[in-house]
């Protein structure tokens, strides 16, 4: 394997324990240390009998009646101890984490963190004028009478009724892919309020943010379970579409 296997080794209880049904406590011991070395290796094991004497904690003697028992649910050849269901779930590993990969390395060649705050940044000068519109504080009166002014407009908005907050807009994961809303269900509530539900599809797989910090973030941030999800997503912006 060219990627070592994660920490996580799959174990399906059912199917153990259909193709295992004739083994003693011995064996079944032997058979599941065989099995956890070969994921920890992330390769098939080398066929000699001290060394896997060793990984089944038996001696030469006993492992010479374990051998004929264990060796039934292995592919002994070219000297090595193979396992069919334990090589396609370090396939399965290897190509999650080839995924995992890419999508950080998008993430971090990503240049808004390096050129965010440069003078002339669109995005920094809409956020500039923001801070710059609004109101200068207020100096307070802190005496007595003050106090009971503050405390009677207090009073006035909590008995005044609060108006319902407008309706949210639609949201688009309603009417995209199954990925896309089995995406929306791994991720916690607000994370796809404020990152996703702003963006729209251009395509199943292309993610048009509304601004180059959101877009940059997404990827940053969300890279992995948006390839784990969905595949590979192209993030872009209104920004740069405008650019290009």
């Amino acid at each position: 394997m060219t990627n070592r296997p994660s920490a996580f080794m799959p174990f399906f209880v059912g199917d153990y324990l259909r193709d295992t049904l004739g083994l003693t406590r011995s064996e079944h011991g032997g058979y599941m240390l065989l099995l956890m070395a070969y994921w920890a290796d992330g390769k098939p094991l080398a066929d000699d009998d001290r060394h896997l004497a060793a990984i089944a904690r038996a001696t030469v003697a006993e492992w010479r009646k374990l051998r004929p028992v264990l060796s039934r649910f292995f592919d002994v050849r070219d000297g090595r101890w193979h396992h069919k269901r334990v090589d396609h779930e370090l396939k399965k590993a290897s190509e999650a984490y080839e995924r995992r990969s890419r999508a950080g390395a998008r993430g971090n060649a990503s240049t808004k963190r390096k050129d965010a705050w440069r003078l002339g940044d669109p995005l920094c000068e809409r956020n500039a004028a923001a801070m710059r519109a609004q109101p200068e504080p207020q100096p307070q009166d802190l005496s007595p009478q003050g106090s009971s002014r503050r405390g009677s407009r207090a009073r006035a908005r909590a008995a005044s009724p609060t108006l319902p907050a407008p309706p949210a807009g639609p949201d688009w994961s309603e009417s995209a892919s199954d990925a896309w809303r089995a995406l929306k269900s791994k991720l916690a509530p607000n994370d796809w309020r404020v990152w996703f539900a702003p963006c729209r599809l251009a395509g199943e797989t292309t993610l048009v943010a509304p601004s180059r910090f959101s877009a940059d973030t997404i990827a940053e941030k969300f890279g992995g379970v948006l390839s784990a999800h969905v595949g590979p997503v192209t993030i872009t912006c209104e920004e740069r579409k405008a650019a290009s």
